[in-house]
């Protein structure tokens, strides 16, 4: 992610530019993946929803992003799908998918909380 993302987040601030490739970049993940009909093993799974959420781990710790599109890059909709096909791909048949976020989102959400409460 950081060697396709960096070179556009270089080049421009403009957060619909920065939140549409975001976009782009994830749905062609999950097209590749979807078109090539690739099965996960339990393993596989655990390693992609960990790409996923990578992404996210990314732009909160890159000084590129600026500050004031961070929260809203790491909380983008494409990152939340990314993240349920992770959590579909892990459960077992006629399980419920929890739709609340990760232990790991839930924590880093809240640490940028209470960041930017501190500000």
């Amino acid at each position: 992610m950081d060697m396709m993302y960096l070179p556009i987040l270089e080049a421009t601030k403009d957060i619909e530019i920065l939140n549409l490739t975001m976009k782009i970049i994830c749905e062609a993940m999950l097209e590749n993946i979807y078109n090539k009909q690739i099965k996960f093993s339990i393993c596989g799974a655990l390693n992609l929803l960990k790409d996923f959420e990578a992404i996210a781990e990314w732009i909160e710790n890159n000084k590129e992003v600026p500050d004031a599109y961070r929260e809203k890059l790491m909380n983008h909709e494409v990152l939340r799908y990314c993240e349920g096909v992770g959590k579909i791909l892990l459960r077992e048949p006629e399980e419920v998918i929890s739709m609340f976020p990760s232990p790991t989102k839930a924590k880093r959400m809240a640490a940028s909380t209470e960041e930017g409460n501190l500000s």
